[in-house]
């Protein structure tokens, strides 16, 4: 899996690790040496209140990765290793940066969709690797309104949002899709809306849009007057 040391990521990585049937967890983190990578991982965990086994912390494998490679810089027998044993695959890592263009997420990001799918169908197992690819709703958040996203592809690029972030969710969902199509690769979009803290800590990521605009709240005096409409009962 990517994105270990975000929000998600992190509490993926715990569930994951916790399961009985999940012997190993490589956690893909851009790092310059494994030790870093384990260090950037277990403080990620920590920051958010969450507490792995000794059996559990066993399992998990934090690996100094490129993502925009290929082989993902990884040593040829490491590769050898990932290529035998690999079930599922799955993509959180991404940058939650409003500002960039969607030029800024094709190395390290979008690039890393293809090559995660290519590992995907290269495995030696008896059926390729599971791929899940984690969008956002940002993907689909400029669909015209009144309307319903529907639960599959985007085709218009207009219905995304008008961010390099959300464009390159975007992007990456229709690489998703082309794979499925063309090479009958086994992966799924999952589509992801707002993240707050989790029901034990409640630690929320401070990147996310809330936590900001609460802070940037602080700071002006002022919160935005938004055209929004709550799905939930208030």
């Amino acid at each position: 899996m990517t994105g270990a040391t975000g929000g998600l990521g992190a509490h993926l990585l715990a569930q994951l690790a916790s399961r009985a049937n999940v012997s190993s967890v490589w956690a893909m983190v851009r790092a310059p040496t494994d030790t870093a990578a384990s260090e950037r991982v277990f403080s990620s965990l920590r920051a958010r209140g969450i507490e792995l086994s000794p059996s559990e912390s066993s399992k998990v494998v934090p690996l100094a990765c490129d993502l925009s490679r290929s082989d993902f810089g990884l040593s040829p027998s490491r590769l050898a290793a990932l290529t035998r044993i690999l079930t599922v695959v799955i993509h959180s890592a991404w940058a939650v940066n409003f500002n960039i263009p969607v030029q800024s997420f094709e190395n390290q990001h979008i690039k890393a969709v293809h090559n995660l799918i290519q590992q995907c169908l290269w495995v030696q197992t008896p059926e390729p690797a599971q791929f899940f690819f984690c969008s956002s709703v940002s993907a689909a958040g400029g669909t015209p309104r009144p309307g319903t996203v529907a639960e599959g592809p985007v085709m218009d690029p207009a219905h995304a949002q008008n961010t390099g972030y959300a464009r390159s969710k975007y992007v990456a969902e229709h690489i998703t899709r082309n794979a499925m199509l063309n090479s009958r690769a086994p992966a799924q979009v999952l589509r992801i809306g707002q993240l707050i803290g989790d029901t034990k800590v409640g630690e929320w990521n401070a990147t996310e849009g809330v936590p900001m605009m609460i802070q940037t709240a602080v700071t002006l005096g002022a919160l935005p007057m938004l055209d929004e409409v709550s799905s939930l009962p208030l």
